[in-house]
């Protein structure tokens, strides 16, 4: 049996565009993160936070990476992110997706979503 911790829809607002006036309004972003269990995490049988992956440090974590800083490419916001559920999360693999909404792309209405995925064995 497999079980997973997922996080839906974390959305924040980001400095994020290729030019300078893109950039000079926060726009919005969406994050989902996916944590795979090989084995059910002890919180499921002890209803203890110490026992399970905390979803609140994730996302105090995506906000940290993220605050007071520019970026040009989701896919940079994505490494920097992954680089430290790396570090925070040692050994635990993870799909991280990154979703900007709205790009200035007249017919372009769904955004466009770059993901990670990692696993401690793959490095």
């Amino acid at each position: 049996m497999h079980s997973q911790l997922s996080i839906h829809s974390y959305v924040t607002k980001v400095s994020l565009g290729c030019s300078q006036e893109e950039r000079s309004s926060p726009q919005e972003v969406i994050f989902d993160i996916h944590f795979p269990f090989k084995e059910p995490p002890p919180g499921e049988i002890t209803d203890r936070l110490t026992d399970t992956l905390c979803y609140g440090e994730v996302c105090e974590l995506v906000e940290k990476t993220i605050e007071n800083k520019s970026f040009h490419l989701v896919e940079h916001i994505a490494c920097k992110i992954s680089h430290e559920l790396k570090m925070h999360f040692a050994m635990r693999p993870f799909h991280l997706k990154v979703h900007k909404v709205s790009p200035p792309i007249e017919r372009l209405k769904g955004g466009v979503t770059y993901e990670i995925f990692y696993s401690p064995e793959e490095g």
